[in-house]
């Protein structure tokens, strides 16, 4: 490899710190190709491992980002740290990551050739805007999840997740970018002087005590910045970045419904989640974060389903409903753990009633919850089943006689998706259905990992293609 049209070699520094001169000399490097092809044409960022560049890739005649770094034999930590973000942009495909074209080195110069990003960093735009709206921040939120669980699929822990390593494109698409301090789970936390590294506001307790670090670490942070879009600041805003460590570590944030009445119920609570202080009572996965990100994700708080269900139950026996014959009520108690992790409320009584085949007697079941905590302050995780069982009768066989009926097939891809008709669960994909001809019955369709799914249903198998959570895909 060579470097053409040289306007003057630079030195290597003589120490790890920037001097005035170390910051002259790395003007010299506009205008010079790499490689006989890249040429570098003006600076636009500077970073904690280097200096990017805008450049042309003159064989394709397009724009790419070149991050270089100045070497010394001494500092192979800084270099060794610089080769891994090259090797691991290069190994992991996604599209909410930086692709790298080139690696290389010449006199001292180590740089990545990746593609040039454009567009807004988050930082810029939350110095511009202030609070973004809920709905924008569950989008952005989403976004990077997809990046975190492509990373986290690998063992790879990003440690610096903050509004400026996150770029906005025109079209609205996130790309994370700077994985100069990734690491793989399992390895020890690299600190300069002592010093855990990564940025004070956005850093995970666990990291200001130097312990051991997982994708978790990664969730905190993206709860950090959820909490600045929501808010328009982040949750600790010490006078000095020792400051902000302590309260990372040691206080409480104030909730976000408690800076701003407007953020739905749902957000404010998955903010809450992703900022817990221990690792295990926040979401687990970037995969379960991004669903509770969802516009209809619902929670529960301690005591007030209960309260419903009792309603519920007082006006039931009134009108002789508990009691009846083909009634069977189960009820399933969940014992709350101290880990408020995501959960869905899917709990309602029979608005609404499914008609099922004389020929058969199928399971009708509603969701409805009993919740207890030992402290007031846990969320519920809600998730349990009551049971309905309904026998035919003979009144309920000319209701729907069989030259009335059609069966039909509730498919989706992928399988194993929950139905729902309103709030009322049916059944998982595939799922055969006996409905009267000519009935319109709209279902909702979920599944992990991906966006609800409206399925109309009239006369004739519906399938429906589940879309993930994540833009991209």
């Amino acid at each position: 490899m060579r470097v053409e049209k040289p306007v003057q070699k630079l030195e290597p520094a003589s120490s790890g710190v920037k001097t005035p001169l170390d910051l002259k000399a790395i003007d010299f490097l506009i205008g010079q190709v790499l490689e006989s092809r890249y040429r570098i044409d003006a600076e636009v960022g500077r970073g904690g491992m280097g200096v990017v560049y805008r450049g042309t890739d003159l064989t394709l005649s397009r724009p790419v980002a070149i991050k270089t770094i100045l070497h010394k034999q001494s500092d192979d930590e800084a270099l060794n740290r610089f080769i891994f973000e090259a090797k691991t942009l290069a190994q992991i495909e996604n599209p909410r990551l930086v692709p790298v074209y080139a690696v290389g080195q010449d006199e001292g110069y180590h740089y990545i050739v990746m593609k040039f990003l454009e567009g807004e960093t988050l930082a810029s735009r939350l110095k511009r805007d202030g609070a973004q709206s809920p709905d924008f921040t569950r989008d952005i939120i989403q976004q990077v999840c997809e990046a975190l669980h492509a990373l986290h699929s690998k063992d790879l822990i990003h440690r610096d997740i903050k509004p400026a390593n996150l770029m906005i494109s025109p079209k609205g698409t996130i790309t994370v970018m700077d994985l100069g301090i990734v690491k793989r789970v399992g390895e020890d936390n690299p600190s300069v002087s002592g010093i855990a590294i990564g940025t004070p506001r956005y850093m995970p307790p666990e990291a200001v005590d130097n312990k051991a670090l997982d994708p978790r670490a990664d969730l905190y942070s993206l709860g950090v910045i959820a909490y600045q879009m929501l808010v328009g600041e982040t949750p600790f805003n010490g006078a000095t970045p020792m400051a902000i460590l302590y309260q990372q570590a040691h206080e409480q944030p104030a909730r976000v419904r408690e800076k701003t009445n407007q953020v739905p119920k749902n957000l404010d609570l998955a903010v809450d989640i992703a900022l817990q202080k221990l690792p295990e009572k926040r979401f687990q996965s970037a995969l379960e974060m991004a669903e509770a990100f969802q516009s209809n994700t619902e929670f529960i708080e301690p005591g007030q389903w209960r309260f419903k269900v009792l309603i519920f139950m007082t006006i039931a026996g009134i009108l002789g409903l508990v009691m009846s014959k083909g009634d069977i009520f189960q009820w399933q108690r969940s014992l709350t753990s101290s880990n408020p992790r995501l959960s869905k409320v899917q709990a309602t009584h029979n608005k609404t009633s499914l008609e099922t085949s004389p020929d058969r007697s199928v399971p009708n079941k509603n969701e409805l919850v009993e919740t207890k905590s030992s402290r007031s302050n846990d969320k519920i995780r809600v998730n349990k089943t009551v049971e309905k069982t309904k026998q035919s009768t003979p009144q309920s066989n000319q209701k729907m006689k069989p030259n009335n009926t059609v069966k039909v097939w509730l498919k989706s891809q992928p399988r194993n998706a929950k139905i729902y008709l309103g709030k009322r669960y049916i059944g998982r994909t595939p799922y055969k259905l006996t409905k009267k001809k000519g009935e319109t019955k709209v279902f909702t369709l979920k599944l992990k990992g991906f966006k609800n799914q409206r399925l109309v249903v009239k006369d004739g198998d519906a399938k429906a293609q589940l879309r993930s959570v994540f833009g991209g895909f």
